[in-house]
């Protein structure tokens, strides 16, 4: 895909890829510019189990129907231990390349346009803000298959996947100091 639309011009691939030798070969041999969009992991537990219960399936991990009939409590802290260790790995891995923007989802729901002008601007595309309005508006009137993605749902998922949750960062105790570990420790009280 990348060497079909790399002679083009400016584009947007959304990829859910972790980073690697490999990835950084692409990356600079197709003059990419890697935006990674970063969420509070108890949103996105809130968010897969809903996605799972009105989809039937996760592109992250394999739930049975057992798990999918279970009661939010157990499906939550199912996600935590099935699907959210994939999203650490992901975040990790980016954590190490030094040429990916991490973007919060919270920034993006919170000032789209200024988020998207910093994420133009990172990757040296020209742009202003009638088209950038222009285009976000043009989101609003298509139909996407868009969760909820509400900010902050996550604060009610049960205990013990909130739990989880702490296990599973401290897992990493490398990144104690990150960012965005540490943001994710005082969400979840760990």
């Amino acid at each position: 895909m990348l060497a079909r639309y790399n002679h083009r011009g400016s584009y947007v691939a959304q990829h859910h890829v972790r980073n690697s030798e490999c990835t950084q070969r692409w990356i600079s041999q197709f003059r990419l510019s890697p935006v990674v969009l970063i969420r509070n992991l108890a949103d996105v537990v809130v968010s897969l189990r809903d996605h799972i219960r009105r989809e039937s399936e996760s592109p992250i991990a394999y739930f049975t129907e057992s798990h999918i009939a279970s009661v939010d409590a157990d499906l939550e802290e199912t996600i935590v231990r099935l699907a959210i260790p994939w999203y650490l790995n992901f975040y990790v891995s980016w954590r190490e390349s030094s040429s990916a923007m991490f973007v919060s989802y919270e920034d993006l729901i919170q000032n789209p346009e200024a988020t998207v002008k910093g994420i133009l601007e990172y990757a040296n595309v020209a742009s202003d803000s009638v088209r950038i309005r222009k285009a976000l508006d043009s989101c609003k009137t298509t139909n996407y298959r868009f969760n909820v993605g509400i900010v902050g749902r996550g604060n009610f998922i049960a205990p013990t996947a909130m739990q989880a949750l702490c296990g599973l960062i401290d897992q990493y105790p490398e990144f104690e100091d990150d960012t965005y570990f540490k943001s994710m420790r005082a969400s979840f009280n760990c």
